[in-house]
């Protein structure tokens, strides 16, 4: 095969593009000088299995650990991560593999970890959402959901409605309820506020059900105060 394009990527690498053009790889100006790479030259599939043997995957690997320095990633973020920095897929399989092997990489523990920071916070409709936006696979993430997250949404759902009538809301509307004040449909709030929380409730995934306890609790915490 030959070397298509030879591309400035950075000022320290560049873009190596091969002849069929699925084949590309980026590598430090000095490693091109040292291979004695140029554009049009020829390169064997020997040359290349070292480059990636001896190169790439050995650099894709301790990317990918890196990128879960900080926090704990799915499968498919690292793998997105990698093919955006074109390693070639071979180096990208290693590299999960070689995560894997080390339990460094498990998209069931990142869905427990997921579903335990937003328990309580969230509908399991929008974490089951947010879970497969970052690459958790659909069963792995509703496995997780019914170990680890009951089907009561109540709790999460008067949450939410505390979050969003605020400090200052949530005093109106007690003192509003504990008056008697406003139809029992709107829940102790103005019509037009009544539905602009409850659609809010509905949007974030909880169910009618759900929402209607949420305001109910709050009606009672009023009648008791």
């Amino acid at each position: 095969m030959y070397i298509s394009e030879i591309r400035p990527y950075d000022k320290k690498r560049k873009k190596i593009v091969l002849e069929d053009g699925e084949r590309q790889f980026l590598l430090y100006n000095g490693e091109i000088s040292r291979l004695r790479l140029t554009e049009g030259g020829e390169l064997t599939e020997a040359e290349y299995a070292s480059i990636l043997q001896e190169i790439l995957k050995p650099r894709a690997r301790k990317r990918a650990v890196m990128g879960l320095k900080d926090s704990d990633k799915t499968e498919q973020q690292i793998r997105r991560k990698l093919l955006q920095g074109l390693y070639p897929e071979e180096a990208v399989e290693d590299a999960i593999a070689f995560l894997r092997e080390r339990r460094f990489l498990d998209d069931g523990r990142f869905a427990e970890n997921y579903i335990a920071s937003l328990k309580g916070k969230r509908s399991r409709r929008e974490i089951y959402a947010k879970l497969l936006e970052k690459g958790v696979p659909a069963e792995t993430a509703r496995e997780a959901l019914e170990e680890f997250l009951p089907e009561d949404e109540t709790e999460a759902c008067y949450k939410a409605l505390l979050g969003k009538l605020g400090a200052r809301g949530r005093s109106a509307f007690l003192e509003e309820a504990s008056d008697g004040a406003g139809a029992e449909a709107e829940e102790g709030l103005p019509p037009e506020q009544y539905r602009k929380v409850y659609a809010f409730l509905i949007r974030k995934g909880f169910s009618r059900e759900a929402v209607a306890a949420a305001f109910r609790r709050l009606r009672e915490e009023a009648e008791e105060a």
